[in-house]
């Protein structure tokens, strides 16, 4: 699925650094230190999503990264 697809763009540490920047970004007003490239904003709008529904779902504390 999205995983894979996003695997084969770039690499795991540069769609993570997009993710919290966009994140940071969203919640400050402050303009992105990293933007993603244009091309990868839909990816990272999805990944977004996933690991939302991950912390929603798992039990408090989980460590998600590891």
């Amino acid at each position: 699925g999205v995983i894979d697809r996003l695997s084969n763009k770039n690499s795991a540490s540069e769609w993570l650094r997009w993710m919290i920047d966009d994140v940071l970004a969203d919640l400050t007003g402050q303009e992105k230190q990293y933007p993603p490239p244009r091309d990868a904003l839909f990816d990272l709008r999805e990944l977004g999503k996933l690991y939302g529904q991950a912390v929603f779902y798992c039990t408090p504390y989980t460590d998600l990264l590891a």
